[in-house]
């Protein structure tokens, strides 16, 4: 589906331990056809300044609600922050390519090897909605302040031992799908496994600096086996197999 310009309203913001913020934004014509993985580029000031917009990922989507997971790090995403109830928020999406949940999907496994968690936290819930059992492995120290809005119904799982995130060699067996979020170096960790699973078995959304949001600058080319490909057109999510 092609991308939307639209002018959504905050529903909901809090913020949470660690200092991370959640804005929902009520913005139907984007929702309805947002993937998890997706991102959408958000006005993040009054007029022109900022004159970049910021592009985040969708943490939750949910009827005619989409929600974004950030740290108010530069003065863009601390303008979003202050955001309150009913205050207009302009933004263009869905953007990107998601992750690719399959009708005989049965077992997922979420991989936080880094920051940003949101596209996993987005997938879960689309994934549940599914009637998908989740699991979730990553570190304590990333997941821990993220307890209140990780869905109860997401089995925990605790990182193989001696590793910082890395889950267990029976979970990976388990699952039907391994998505994961993180640095390219952390996730190359991944490789040993997603050798054997082939192609489609182990996605993952890659962070990229993305500035203008539609292929245009080449800000966020990433590097792939077979050359430099954007994430903000050809993904931010890849498949294992493309990345390594």
């Amino acid at each position: 589906m092609p991308a939307v310009e639209a002018a959504g309203t905050v529903v909901a913001q809090a913020t949470l331990p660690g200092g991370r913020h959640l804005l929902a934004v009520s913005v139907p014509e984007v929702a309805r056809v947002a993937a998890a993985g997706q991102f959408a580029m958000l006005r993040a000031g009054d007029g022109l300044d900022p004159y970049l917009r910021r592009a985040l990922p969708f943490a939750h989507i949910s009827g005619e609600v989409v929600s974004f997971l950030f740290a108010a790090d530069d003065p863009g995403l601390a303008w979003l922050a202050r955001r309150r109830l009913g205050d207009p928020v302009g933004l263009l999406g869905p953007l990107g390519r998601g992750f690719e949940l399959g009708r005989g999907i049965r077992h997922l496994l979420l991989v936080a090897a880094g920051e940003p968690v949101a596209p996993l936290l987005a997938l879960a819930g689309q994934a549940l909605a599914r009637q998908v059992s989740v699991n979730l492995a990553g570190s304590e120290t990333l997941l821990a302040p993220l307890v209140s809005i990780i869905p109860e119904a997401v089995e925990w799982a605790p990182a193989a031992a001696g590793t910082s995130w890395e889950p267990p060699a029976e979970l990976l067996l388990w699952a039907d799908l391994v998505a994961a979020s993180g640095p390219p170096d952390e996730l190359r960790r991944l490789l040993a496994a997603g050798r054997g699973f082939g192609a489609g078995r182990v996605q993952c959304y890659v962070p990229a600096p993305i500035a203008c949001g539609l292929g245009w600058c080449g800000a966020c080319l990433t590097e792939l086996r077979r050359g430099p490909r954007r994430a903000c057109t050809g993904g931010p999510v890849f498949d294992l197999t493309d990345l390594y």
